[in-house]
């Protein structure tokens, strides 16, 4: 959470700097040999013990690629309207109950501002305002929940507009 409200997006995950932090699992592991311009799909399976939200790293060579693993009991649906407004619901999967009292930060990629607070006693959250594509995190003790938003909301504003002289 505090990597993504430092920067305000997701992106250059795998540029963070871990010096000095253990990783909980690391291994090597070998693709399948076939056409190198074929995709090919391999699952690793990782022992995680604890919920949370944890940064996966994967080198090859020069290359790598990096992502987020989130295990966890809480499940948001979000409803994206396109005036900006950000309504999230969320539900412990686990007794199939809303969440009251988790905190939520609604950030959108067309200003950058965080919009927060607490789910109230439904598990609702309400964010306005809201410009550009939105992403949602939800923390619960330690329980986390992260939605990235397909809609663009406010696409325009008065700064896309020049202004018109009807003298000339």
């Amino acid at each position: 959470m505090k990597f993504y409200l430092l920067r305000k997006s997701m992106q250059g995950m795998a540029d963070i700097q871990l010096a000095g932090v253990k990783p909980v699992y690391e291994k090597k592991i070998s693709f399948p040999k076939g056409r190198d311009y074929m995709d090919k799909q391999t699952d690793i399976p990782v022992p995680l013990a604890r919920d949370g939200a944890y940064l996966f790293v994967m080198k090859s060579g020069g290359l790598y690629t990096s992502g987020m693993l989130l295990r966890t009991n809480l499940e948001i649906e979000v409803q994206e309207d396109a005036s900006g407004v950000v309504r999230v619901n969320v539900l412990d999967k686990r007794s199939g109950k809303y969440v009251s009292r988790a905190h939520v930060k609604v950030v959108g990629s067309g200003d950058g501002r965080i919009r927060s607070g607490n789910t109230d006693l439904r598990g609702i959250f309400t964010a306005e305002g809201v410009s550009g594509s939105s992403t949602v995190l939800v923390k619960k003790d330690d329980q986390y929940a992260f939605h990235s938003g397909s809609v663009v909301m406010q696409p325009y504003s008065h700064k896309d507009y020049a202004p018109v002289d009807f003298d000339n």
